[in-house]
């Protein structure tokens, strides 16, 4: 079926995917969680889904309601976004340490679970795996949506209502022999933000990577630190080969970095 956007056109959703988050939107009305948990590999386009879903549930969801990082997360479910609105907590930005981002956003979920009940808001939570949230996020979710490639092809997508979801969650923390639970549906999804342009997009990441480390003197690798230097020293105008001067690599080698950074902004 076809979601329409504030612009006049609209993008494609599967239609028993968009009933479940339909199904959810009453739910909220009635006051009851509204958690969609969202996993998947770098790549596999955990972010498009997640904003897609929350499109669809509210019409004007924009750049504004994406967030980055748990301080941001916190701020626009406290002080930014009215009531039945939605958020998105998407990946770590490029060079944050994964476990350090997991815990930010672990901590805010099961501080801010309450508040977003009384605010009837809608949430999608973007990580790698399913254990990387914790148990009392998994038991206040309301449907998982495991992204996947297929054949280097992105866009594919199974969804698992609670039962299902809790019962993968647990068999993997406990370290159970693989079993295969089914999956409740399936489907695929097409590229596209919704209302937010993918520059847009990719700008507000990159500034939320920057702020990261202008908060956090403690650089925590060489690669770490000479990605922020690239960045900085590009975004003032210098040369690939001046910045490969000053690291003792190759214009190259700088490009390259530089490109593979940019390139994850888009996914």
């Amino acid at each position: 079926m076809r979601v329409p956007l504030l612009n006049g056109k609209d993008f494609y959703m599967e239609k028993m995917l968009h009933e479940n988050l339909m199904a959810l939107k009453k739910l909220n009305e009635d006051d009851y969680d509204s958690l969609i948990l969202i996993t998947g590999p770098v790549g596999a386009g955990k972010s498009t889904l997640g904003i897609q879903g929350l499109t669809a549930i509210c019409p004007e969801f924009s750049m504004n309601n994406v967030a980055f990082n748990g301080e941001q997360f916190e701020d626009k479910v406290i002080n930014v976004l009215p009531n039945f609105d939605g958020v998105q907590i998407d990946e770590a930005v490029d060079g944050m340490s994964g476990r350090e981002h997991y815990k930010q956003i672990n901590i805010r979920l099961e501080k801010l679970l309450a508040k977003m009940r009384l605010k009837n808001m809608y949430i999608t939570a973007c990580m790698p795996r399913l254990k990387d949230f914790s148990e009392f996020t998994i038991q206040r979710a309301a449907l998982w949506l495991k992204c996947f490639t297929f054949k280097k092809k992105r866009g594919f997508f199974v969804g698992f209502g609670p039962k299902r979801m809790q019962a993968v969650y647990y068999r993997e923390k406990n370290r159970k022999s693989p079993k295969r639970i089914h999956y409740n549906f399936r489907g695929r999804f097409m590229d596209g933000l919704g209302n937010i342009t993918k520059a847009e997009y990719r700008q507000s990441k990159s500034d939320a990577f920057i702020e990261y480390y202008s908060k956090n003197k403690k650089i925590t690798s060489p690669i770490e630190r000479d990605l922020q230097l690239a960045l900085k020293w590009k975004e003032k105008g210098m040369s690939y080969k001046k910045i490969g001067d000053l690291f003792g690599k190759s214009p190259q080698a700088v490009h390259q970095m530089v490109v593979k950074h940019t390139n994850s902004l888009e996914k």
